[in-house]
């Protein structure tokens, strides 16, 4: 069994001041990242997939959660 990085990903509703986003957080290195919603597609694990791909992450796959989906990456590095 290999040994993956879980990344929290979380739908954060529209407020007055802002459209929907997503948050992403890895507890392993207490960090997270907001972003905006893309409205391309309505998966959120795509959306939240795309962004991780876009910051040098590679994955295998995902689950969902109560609060959202996890998404299992290889590499073991901190958001920021």
């Amino acid at each position: 069994m290999q040994h993956k990085h879980a990344i929290e990903v979380k739908y954060l509703g529209p407020t007055y001041s802002c459209g929907s986003r997503l948050k992403v957080t890895s507890r392993r290195f207490n960090q997270s990242l907001t972003f905006g919603v893309d409205y391309t597609t309505t998966d959120l694990s795509e959306m939240a997939a795309r962004e991780l791909a876009r910051l040098g992450f590679t994955f295998d796959t995902y689950a969902e959660t109560k609060a959202g989906y996890v998404i299992l990456v290889n590499e073991f590095k901190g958001l920021k």
